[in-house]
């Protein structure tokens, strides 16, 4: 896989401003990309005329944490498959012939993996929060993309993958403590991608969204949203009992997939990040 040296990303939050929406199921994307940008040590400037708020920053991939990670997970492998080795030579049990173990550790393994896993070295990051109320997302941030990344909404269309737009945004089809890396799809009937949608034309980017669904109704014959109204339902706040308690792991977890976005191949990243559920017993 080719390494890129330089990719410019713009990381859109949404939700809808005021304090009153601050923990309502529709605002994870605020809450998001303010937990990202408080762990960057990043200041919002506020854009009252544009209706945006953003913030910027250049991250170089680490390389040296990526070889210490990646050395003592493949040990803890290596450990592994040892001592599975053992107990079967104990219990005097054959060998299958075609058994292999992990690859040894190398200066060659560690080349390959970074070539394989790494496609960007360095990334200039672009945090947006569009403060004009959900439904009209789309007009701040094609204005905060014209402004300042010009060729992003014509790169979204193409195969040029050195300019990406990752969207932050609540999902109704899929229980809290999950989420789902995507990339491309229909809005779903939500109006925040639907508004952007419509003003980049495009459906060619990418989103993180945040399970909102009642996940104590997983093992109860789901979660029937015709039951219920949509409306009413995302804009109450996070239940305070099942899943506020919860909330930092999430962000810590959306931190963690956001990061691994950002340097790594999109469809790793993805496949990790969909397993996610902050709520599973361990």
């Amino acid at each position: 896989m080719k390494t890129d040296k330089f990719c410019s990303v713009v990381i859109a939050g949404l939700g809808n401003p005021g304090q009153k929406y601050q923990y309502t199921r529709h605002n994870i994307g605020f809450l998001a990309v303010d937990h990202l940008a408080h762990s960057l040590k990043l200041q919002w400037l506020e854009k009252s005329k544009e209706q945006y708020a953003c913030c910027e920053t250049i991250l170089q991939f680490n390389k040296d944490l990526f070889i210490k990670q990646l050395v003592e997970k493949q040990q803890q492998k290596l450990l592994n498959f040892a001592s599975k080795m053992k107990e079967l030579e104990e219990k005097q049990i054959s060998l299958p012939k075609a058994m292999k173990g992990p690859d040894a550790i190398t200066d060659e393994w560690i080349h390959k993996q970074i070539q394989t896993q790494i496609v960007y070295d360095k990334v200039h990051v672009h945090l947006v929060k569009p403060l004009s109320f959900m439904n009209l997302s789309g007009n701040p941030l094609r204005s905060y993309a014209d402004k300042n990344l010009p060729f992003l909404i014509k790169h979204l269309n193409g195969k040029h993958t050195n300019h990406r737009l990752l969207v932050l945004v609540d999902d109704l089809s899929t229980y809290f403590g999950q989420m789902r890396l995507k990339y491309k799809g229909g809005h779903g009937g939500h109006n925040g991608l639907s508004s952007i949608e419509n003003r980049i034309n495009t459906e060619h980017y990418h989103r993180l969204k945040f399970g909102i669904a009642p996940a104590h109704l997983s093992n109860q014959g789901g979660f029937n949203i015709s039951q219920i109204s949509m409306t009413d339902y995302v804009l109450k706040n996070f239940d305070s009992a099942r899943e506020m308690p919860h909330m930092n792991t999430l962000l810590d977890q959306s931190n963690f997939v956001i990061m691994e976005y950002l340097h790594k191949d999109f469809n790793t990243v993805a496949n990790m990040a969909n397993q996610i559920d902050v709520l599973a017993k361990k």
